[in-house]
This record gives C-alpha cells, structure tokens and sequence, in this order.
C-alpha cells in the first residue's frame, strides 16, 4: 500500500516506525520508488540486525547485477516520529503493534509540522472494536481512510488501511466498508464478520465499555451497510 502512495517520480519519503529487523524498510527501498527510506526502532539490538540485513541484501544485488539505485535505508534509534524532521515522513507506516501502542505513537505528534500525508497502517489485533477507535482516532486527527486489505495467516485476519491527511469535512468510514465493495476481498472479509460476529456478546462481557460500544457499533453499521450492497444488485 505504501508503493501506491509514491510518487511515480521518487519523491515521496517514507518511515518504518518500529523496523525492527528492517524488513519492510529494506523492500521499500529496494523498489526505488523512494526519495529517502527511513526505519525507526527503540532497539539498538533491532537496528544491528536490520543494518546487517541491509548489508547482504546490498551484497546479494551487487553479485547478481541487480539494480539499486535507490536510498540506503536510514536507521535510527528513536521513540516513534519523535526526532524526525520535516519531509521525513510524507508517509508513516506502522505495523506488528496494537491499536493503543499506534494511538500512542501517533496522536500526541504535530503531523502537519512533521509534513505528514499518509499513514500505511496494521494493528496486530483486529478486533472490531479496536479497530472502531483507531479510526475514530484518526478521523478526529484529520486523516479520511480510503483503503484496505484485509489477509488471514495462520487462522488470524489481519487489516490494512491507508488514511490521507484530509482536505475538509469527510464522513468517518466505519472498519470493512471498503473491503465490502471490493469484488476480490470480500469474500475473505464475509469470513472475518462471521467469525467476529460470534464473538460480540463475549466482547461485550469481557473488554472495556469503550470497546464494547465500539463492537456493537460496528455490528450495527456493517449490517446496515451490507444490506444496501445487496440491495444494489
């Protein structure tokens, strides 16, 4: 999703924050798709190893006549965008962390200040209602979602969304709309819903009273815009 927002000229600069071994940082600069690759990580341990990724991925293009002519991936220590400069970051990807850890990264920072446009995002824990606060969260910051993709590795979904830094009053999405409406990803989120489905009355029991809201809020908005899907056809 990151490569979609780059502009076709390399001009665009993203940020991996919590790299860890690189991974994702070191593709994203090997698409040279990139004016500036940057990867974040609180761990110096998690640095090393993404710096000896790095390394070999580099050697391994250099023995094999592959082309790499994009950015180094620039490896820093740090606490989320905190210490990062302006045009730093056009967009932000987070990923492998939960929905209270990204809230916690993202919402105290002056994004505007940092020139952030985008944000790649995936939470280890879809749950509805978890989901339903991070993109309220990010609809009271300004960013409109508009994208997702949604997978299931070893029997667990896992959602993507890319939200944009929005020009003006947007409507908040609600978490699957636009998996909905996508002919090749809906039959995959369907799964998703009934599994979560089944599991609503045990989140109302069990999680937070903001959650629980959040859960039964989904359901209700899911149904309703299902029902007018169908309707279409």
């Amino acid at each position: 999703m990151a490569l979609a927002l780059s502009a076709s000229n390399g001009t665009s600069s993203v940020v991996d924050v919590g790299t860890d071994h690189g991974i994702l940082a070191v593709e994203l600069a090997l698409t040279n798709a990139f004016r500036s690759v940057v990867g974040v990580d609180i761990s110096s341990a998690a640095l090393s190893n993404a710096l000896l990724l790095q390394s070999r991925v580099e050697s391994y293009c250099m023995n094999n006549g592959l082309d790499k002519t994009g950015p180094r991936v620039d490896l820093r220590i740090g606490n989320g965008l905190h210490g990062l400069a302006r045009n730093d970051a056009d967009i932000v990807c987070i990923a492998g962390v939960g929905v209270n850890t990204m809230k916690t990264i993202l919402e105290p920072i002056d994004k505007d200040a940092l020139g952030v446009q985008h944000l790649v995002l995936q939470p280890t824990s879809c749950k509805p209602g978890n989901l339903m606060k991070l993109y309220e969260s990010l609809h009271q910051d300004g960013f409109k979602v508009w994208g997702e993709e949604i997978d299931r590795i070893s029997q667990r979904f896992y959602i993507t969304l890319v939200a944009t830094r929005n020009q003006g009053h947007s409507v908040e999405t609600v978490p699957g709309e636009f998996l909905i409406s996508h002919c090749e990803q809906r039959a995959l989120f369907l799964q998703y819903l009934d599994h979560h489905r089944s599991w609503i009355e045990q989140d109302i029991g069990a999680n937070a009273e903001e959650t629980r809201d959040g859960a039964v809020k989904w359901m209700q908005q899911i149904d309703s815009i299902l029902e007018t899907d169908e309707s279409s056809y």
